[in-house]
């Protein structure tokens, strides 16, 4: 935090449902690869059923997910932005994040809605790693997941898991 505040820099942290994140990882292991930096997967992970890279990543990430956001929403809640409110709302869901956070009114020029929109339209094609960009998805884990991950939460009683759909 000395880090962010000496050099004025301004954090924005994307937050997501954590039901719908661990399926989208669950995938992405699959699909681009099973190196991330949250927990050690590898092939024999990657070429399992959906379901159980599923459970895999309940078991593996979920934790360090709920750190992650308990850390940021308890020491700088401004800086915390939900992915369903940016991401699944377009442009205009960015031209928000970057308002909020102050970088509009810093160069109003740069982040106007119209350019906003151009950069997101340049964006889309082959090379977009957007996966799937649809909320809902957590919905396949199972009632196990959603006991496992509820209780893993329960060690923060302070903080609000609603945003991240507890």
């Amino acid at each position: 935090m000395r880090v962010l505040d000496n050099y004025d820099v301004t954090p924005i942290v994307m937050v997501r449902d954590i039901h719908d994140c661990m399926v989208s990882l669950a995938e992405h292991i699959s699909r681009e690869s099973p190196e991330i930096p949250w927990a050690y997967f590898n092939d024999a992970i990657r070429t399992r059923s959906l379901e159980y890279r599923i459970d895999a990543v309940v078991d593996l990430v979920s934790a360090w997910y709920l750190k992650f956001y308990a850390s940021w929403v308890s020491t700088r809640p401004d800086a915390v932005f939900r992915y369903e409110d940016v991401v699944l709302d377009g442009p205009a869901g960015v031209y928000a994040l970057l308002a909020r956070s102050g970088l509009v009114e810093r160069d109003p020029e740069t982040f106007s809605v119209a350019n906003i929109h151009q950069a997101a339209e340049a964006a889309r094609g082959p090379a977009s790693r957007l996966n799937v960009g649809v909320s809902g998805r957590g919905d396949q884990l199972s009632a196990e997941n959603r006991k496992m991950i509820r209780r893993f939460a329960s060690h923060y009683p302070d903080v609000d898991f609603g945003p991240i759909g507890l």
